[in-house]
């Protein structure tokens, strides 16, 4: 994959750079013979030295993967550039891609020099367990944001030192990143543990029977909660503790007593509940409980000898008929009703009210809420030194009166709140708010749209600031620096570039940007520069078009121009002699070509003195002395008529050959 990048990345920039013509080839006429078809070319590569070839080397073209041996020609290809690839060979680095251009009936000669290969070693990771592979677990080397799989080994490394890092994955604690020394031919073995979160809550899943009594209406409720569910439901994220489940009465069934079912961290407690039938030679008994403070607070009631406990408004049936006594469960902060003996008729329901009554509160409670939402999936709270967490809404009853201390567990994502100190007052619930503050993400993104489609098939891409990495209509570029940046946008054939612009990213946003590429009408036309030799080029030579101050590089098409005359003008660069302006005349749809040749400077140090020097015993220390040529009129600057130092007869026998090396140094000025 890096590879890849790299390669696009390259063959993207030299194109730009090159006006499409890349790589060292050779250009055949008619002596290659006419190809059969028009409009198409050939391509013959020659690969070296003839060892990397006899050892395997191959080469590519395009998106083929048929090899070709050294000296093979592919003929019938589509006029325009195309890329050749070369094969890995064992002992030798790989030629760089080249990108070459196919002509109308022409065969172009790539040739693609192979060099020995240092050695270098590499590193394979394995991770585990296999289920954090499975959950996304992947490793990255040094400071490449490519992600690997277990057990992939990456080759080619240079010998030495490098950084093993490892990807978050959800549910997992991420290993430490480890540091490992790469060998010249070995392989590093590296392993990476991920290790599981232990979980915090569990489950509850119960079903009812049988299938009679769930047609009929049978539900079931967790806790206090009214919420009803159907047979086989599962409620999650409950605390690990005891739990307590009830049943819906059903008429004709008889209500399952209510279980207490105790949920461990990550399991799921099964319980069963099952309905029995009601026969005519029995009867039922309908206790409901009041206040409704005393019920929430626990108040349940139960029957005969029996240790089931019911809540309030359950009903027990298929009870024989005759006397029956109704006790009450004690409830902190209440007077517990007597017990009651009431009379059971066959078929009927008898119905019977327990009343709770208040107690003067001597103790108080606290509920803390916690903010915001999305921090409530992994919030807990605790009490004082309690290590017990409590969920958001829940509430703590029984406390003394006085003083008590609220923490908050930490999230993942957020800031901590401070713990809290609060006071408890007798027979009220304190409300508490803990609110996680989400930790600002520091980095942004950059997504490009480029219209039209046409525009985009024709080759449209954009680059972000000073990267030469171009990126395709749509893509994303994320973990940017927050701040501005420049996007700026790669010529497509017979389209207006669009202007750079610059974008401002806000961390954790994306800021979209749209890139619009116009057709070029007929009505303009454009104009190439190429400048020569590439040592000026290196050296930053530059091109200007008419009056605008911006600097284009050899090679770079302006297009959208008005039909007509242009100047084309020319940077100056330190060590050549700047080329003359240039008029080019543009025509409407068609491209004006101009060529910028700068000239090497002569210095008279380096290149004139020494000649000087040695061909003239005589008066050598004049002739070689810069000052004295110039003082004493002998050197005109830019004028060798007038020049005595070259122009006199006796002059020119004098410097024979080397004469105009001496008329060119002072055309361009007498450079000392």
């Amino acid at each position: 994959m890096i590879g890849q990048l790299v390669w696009s990345a390259a063959v993207a920039l030299a194109l730009l750079l090159s006006g499409g013509a890349v790589g060292r080839h050779v250009e055949h006429g008619d002596d290659d013979g006419p190809s059969a078809d028009l409009d198409t070319g050939a391509v013959r590569v020659v690969l070296a030295p003839d060892a990397a070839a006899a050892a395997g080397g191959r080469w590519f073209l395009d998106s083929s993967t048929t090899p070709h041996i050294s000296g093979a020609t592919v003929d019938k290809l589509a006029v325009g550039t195309h890329i050749v690839r070369f094969r890995a060979v064992a002992g030798y680095t790989a030629p760089a891609d080249q990108a070459v251009v196919v002509r109308e009936e022409r065969t172009t000669t790539v040739t693609g020099t192979y060099r020995a290969a240092t050695a270098t070693g590499s590193v394979r990771v394995t991770l585990a367990p296999a289920a954090a592979i499975t959950a996304g677990a992947r490793w990255l080397l040094d400071a490449s944001p490519t992600a690997h799989a277990s057990g992939e080994a990456v080759a080619g490394l240079a010998a030495g030192t490098h950084t093993i890092k490892f990807v978050a994955v959800t549910g997992y604690t991420s290993p430490a990143s480890q540091t490992v020394t790469v060998s010249a031919n070995q392989t590093t073995a590296v392993t990476g543990l991920y290790v599981a979160i232990a979980a915090t809550t569990g489950a509850v899943r119960v079903t009812i029977g049988p299938a009679a009594a769930v047609t009929a209406g049978a539900k079931w409720v967790l806790d206090g909660s009214p919420t009803l569910h159907a047979s086989g439901d599962t409620v999650s994220n409950l605390m690990s503790s005891a739990h307590t489940i009830r049943f819906t009465a059903v008429a004709g069934y008889t209500t399952p007593a209510s279980q207490t079912a105790t949920v461990a961290a990550g399991a799921t407690a099964a319980v069963t509940g099952t309905y029995s039938v009601v026969t005519a030679s029995t009867g039922s008994v309908r206790v409901t409980l009041s206040p409704a403070a005393a019920v929430t607070a626990g108040a349940k009631w139960l029957l005969d000898a029996a240790t089931a406990q019911y809540a309030s408004g359950a009903t027990v049936a298929n009870l024989p008929a005759g006397a029956h006594t109704i006790r009450f469960s004690a409830v902190a902060g209440y007077t517990t009703p007597a017990n009651q003996t009431v009379t059971v008729a066959a078929g009927a329901t008898t119905a019977v009210t327990g009343t709770y009554v208040a107690v003067a509160a001597s103790t108080g409670s606290i509920r803390v809420t916690v903010a915001p939402a999305a921090a409530t999936a992994g919030a807990r709270w605790l009490l004082d030194s309690s290590a017990t967490p409590h969920l958001s809404g829940e509430t703590v009853a029984s406390l003394a009166v006085g003083t008590h201390t609220i923490r908050f567990s930490a999230v993942a994502g957020y800031t901590t709140p401070a713990n809290q100190t609060v006071t408890v007052a007798a027979g009220a619930t304190t409300a508490v708010t803990g609110t996680y503050v989400a930790v600002a993400p520091s980095t942004g993104s950059v997504k490009v749209t480029l219209a039209p489609a046409a525009a985009v098939t024709a080759g449209a891409k954009w680059l972000l600031d000073a990267s030469a990495t171009p990126h395709v209509s749509g893509e994303t570029v994320a973990s940017l620096a927050v701040g501005t940046h420049t996007v700026s946008f790669v010529a497509a054939t017979g389209y207006t570039t669009p202007a750079s612009q610059t974008v401002t990213v806000a961390a954790g946003a994306t800021t979209a940007v749209t890139g619009t590429y116009t057709v070029v009408t007929p009505s303009a036309g454009s104009v190439k520069v190429t400048l020569a030799p590439a040592a000026a080029v290196t050296a930053g030579a530059k091109w200007l078009l008419d009056a605008s101050t911006t600097q284009y590089a050899s090679g770079v098409t302006v297009a959208g121009l008005a039909a007509g005359t242009h100047t084309v003008k020319f940077v100056a660069v330190a060590g050549y002699a700047t080329p003359a302006n240039a008029t080019v005349t543009v025509t409407a749809g068609g491209t004006a070509s101009a060529t910028g040749t700068y000239t090497a400077l002569i210095s008279f140090a380096t290149t004139i003195r020494p000649v000087a020097a040695a061909n003239c015993s005589c008066h050598g220390s004049t002739m070689a002395d810069y000052a004295t040529l110039i003082s004493s009129g002998r050197v005109v600057k830019g004028n060798t008529a007038a020049s005595s130092y070259v122009s006199r007869t006796s002059m020119q026998s004098y410097w024979g050959a080397f004469r105009q090396t001496v008329l060119d140094w002072i055309s361009q000025g007498a450079n000392p």
